[in-house]
């Protein structure tokens, strides 16, 4: 619901209050796209402290904030008379609606999905599309005819108001802030799994039970600058084409009236297909192809309608929604899957603010270079085969270069380990990782493990934690039932010597001892680089 209405935020949203702005305020297309852009860059700007707060606090209560802050936003778009205070509004409005609200419901999407990810957003997504960009356009654009601009804004942000409170109620952050896992999956092994009690474990303990990569290193991988390159392009165009939608149907002779039923509608449908057909395949294909038919697609439609003596009938009008709504679909799908995709759930809200960051500043330079580019050419056509130029040859060029990218494990990975065993029970350690522990008589009881004192050093030299072989020695004698030895991810035996066995239980204080050090264990091996964060906590 929080995502559908941030299309009154949208660029697309405004399309039906442009005109009246123009006229009621007497400012020029070119004075309006600026003070657009310059409250756009403003509201980018807020972007990062915003996903860093939403890492902190948790999701549920940045939907709630963001939802109200930007209701009311909404409504007082209807008070400006003057450029400086069009300026101010467009600045909440772009802050909170397409950019702050968007952001955390979205990175609360990607939290209760990993395995599913790509088909719950699309899935999500498309709702989004075909409601927010089909069924509110068309009432917001009546709305518009039958009270204006300034009443419509009203009317929209008062009844929205009722959306906040449910969201409080209801959305929560992760799924283990209620003692769920991703996916529905089973909870064994999860850590600090919550308990019956409705409060959960709370967003603070539900963080340290993922992990991921964080802003600094994610900064340093070109998938992450390819993403923002990418998202800037598809996104800065499309609120350029939709700022000036009116005006360009103008252009080519195109009945505006249409615009909700010939574009707006085939749009919406065409970006809902193009959003489940994308999300299912980012389950199981690389998304640089979707990435690059998504630029492909959208270059195409671009030169529909930007070739030279080209007038817009219905049919190619149709047509060309068609094709940019599914070029559109496939590049929300992969910008929304990847980050969590590619860098894991822990700090997603700060890589997602880096993102939302390039994605609300490239809003504020479409529309200032399309309307630049429209008073100088006198007529929209050369702008337009320059986008389609850009999709076809930038866009669809560098997504061939995406490639999912290969974390570096840090001792900075060890500050989470231990906040995680600060602030988290005892984790039991996965049976794909540790298949032995070590049982001391002074402080195990029936069902308990624990991890004897001389770990570290081994019986017979070089246990512990660099991973060495070693002689279990008197370790064995010690234990008071059999054990098998543990085995590396690679299937590889031995490597800890007489540190780790196990039992069916374990002490809460052994078990965070036991939980670390397998941890640790387990990153020795190559293979560890690769894996999904959840496949480890």
């Amino acid at each position: 619901m929080g995502q559908i209405t941030t299309f009154f935020g949208t660029s697309a949203g405004l399309t039906f209050s442009i005109e009246g702005i123009k006229s009621d305020l007497q400012l020029s297309r070119s004075v309006i796209s600026l003070t657009y852009a310059v409250g756009t860059l403003l509201g980018a700007a807020a972007q990062i402290p915003i996903g860093r707060a939403v890492d902190r606090f948790g999701g549920r209560l940045g939907v709630t904030m963001c939802s109200t802050a930007f209701y009311v936003s909404l409504a007082a778009m209807s008070l400006p008379t003057h450029w400086a205070t069009l300026t101010l509004a467009f600045t909440a409005m772009r802050t909170l609606g397409f950019g702050g609200l968007a952001l955390t419901c979205n990175t609360c999407l990607q939290n209760w999905f990993v395995r599913r990810r790509g088909l719950a957003t699309g899935l999500s997504e498309s709702v989004n599309s075909l409601i927010g960009y089909g069924l509110c356009a068309q009432l917001y654009a009546m709305a518009v005819v039958h009270y204006g601009w300034r009443r419509a804004f009203e009317l929209v942000g008062a009844v929205l108001l009722l959306y906040p409170p449910v969201a409080f109620l209801l959305l929560r952050s992760r799924p283990e802030d209620i003692g769920l896992a991703p996916d529905g999956d089973p909870t064994e092994g999860l850590a600090g799994a919550a308990s019956a009690t409705p409060g959960g474990t709370g967003p603070a303990k539900a963080a340290a039970a993922v992990t991921g990569w964080r802003l600094r290193e994610a900064m340093r991988t070109s998938a992450l600058w390819i993403l923002i390159v990418a998202n800037a392009l598809q996104w800065g165009i499309g609120a350029g084409f939709f700022f000036h939608l009116e005006s360009i149907a103008e252009e080519l002779q195109l009945d505006v009236g249409l615009l909700p039923s010939c574009f707006y509608l085939p749009w919406a449908a065409s970006r809902a297909l193009a959003l489940v057909l994308a999300g299912w395949l980012l389950d199981w294909m690389p998304p640089r192809l979707i990435m690059c038919v998504c630029f492909l697609v959208g270059g195409l439609s671009m030169l529909l309608i930007g070739w030279p003596g080209v007038t817009l009938s219905p049919v190619r009008t149709v047509a060309t929604a068609a094709l940019w709504g599914f070029s559109m679909g496939m590049g929300k799908a992969c910008f929304s899957v990847c980050p969590a995709q590619f860098f894991g759930r822990r700090h997603l809200g700060s890589i997602q603010g880096l993102l939302s960051t390039s994605n609300v500043a490239s809003t504020a330079f479409g529309p200032l270079l399309i309307g630049v580019a429209h008073d100088l050419c006198e007529n929209y056509s050369p702008i337009i085969l320059t986008i389609a130029a850009l999709n076809l040859f930038v866009g669809a060029l560098g997504a061939l270069f995406l490639r999912v990218p290969r974390r570096q494990r840090t001792s900075a990975d060890d500050a989470d380990l231990e906040h995680a065993t600060e602030h988290e029970p005892a984790m039991p350690m996965p049976a794909s990782h540790v298949a032995k522990a070590t049982l001391s008589p002074e402080t195990a009881e029936p069902g308990e493990t624990t991890l004897p004192p001389e770990c570290g050093s081994g019986g017979g030299g070089g246990g512990g934690e660099d991973g060495g072989g070693g002689d279990d020695g008197d370790d064995e004698r010690r234990l008071q039932q059999t054990t098998a030895p543990m085995a590396d991810e690679d299937g590889s035996s031995g490597g800890v010597g007489g540190c780790v066995h196990a039992t069916s239980g374990r002490k809460k204080s052994a078990g965070k001892d036991a939980f670390t050090f397998a941890s640790k264990v387990a990153r020795k091996s190559p293979k560890f680089s690769a894996l999904e964060e959840d496949d480890v906590l």
